[in-house]
């Protein structure tokens, strides 16, 4: 049995090398894709996340918790042309006086046959407070909750 020298040998030598280190890449590239895909997924922002419900007991016991402290209730609709107006400066209003105490919540008085566009409207202006939508129900009712002289 004999050996090749030379050139050719040495040309295989760098192929086979060559070879063994572009599987070596190829494995290390896969295993770091399987393990990205295998880690825990990040918590979903609160712009993600469909706006839990509130009805009038909820909301008089947001107020009660709020108590003497600075806060601002926006009710808010995709319909709205000044709502879509105003919700950019809220968030920021949110953002720079939250050092100081301030707590913005935004009550969403889309109906449920709106769910969509109120997703998108989160996902657009991406509040950095939290968000509720109007549980279905009484309107009078709940009107009169949030404000008796409505």
């Amino acid at each position: 049995m004999s050996f090749s020298t030379g050139a050719g040998a040495d040309r295989m030598r760098a192929e086979g090398m060559t070879m063994r280190t572009e599987a070596g890449l190829l494995s290390l590239v896969l295993l770091a894709v399987g393990t990205a895909l295998a880690a825990p997924q990040a918590p979903r922002t609160t712009a993600s996340r469909d706006p839990a419900l509130i009805d009038v007991e909820a909301y008089q016991k947001l107020l009660a918790e709020y108590h003497g402290k600075p806060l601002l209730v926006t009710f808010w609709a995709t319909w709205c042309e000044p709502c879509r107006d105003e919700y950019p400066m809220l968030n920021e209003l949110a953002k720079q006086y939250a050092p100081q105490g301030l707590r913005v919540v935004g009550v969403s008085l889309d109906d449920d046959g709106d769910l969509i566009l109120m997703r998108r409207f989160l996902a657009r202006y991406k509040p950095v407070f939290p968000n509720y939508r109007k549980k279905a129900g009484d309107e009078k009712l709940f009107r009169q909750g949030v404000l008796p002289s409505w």
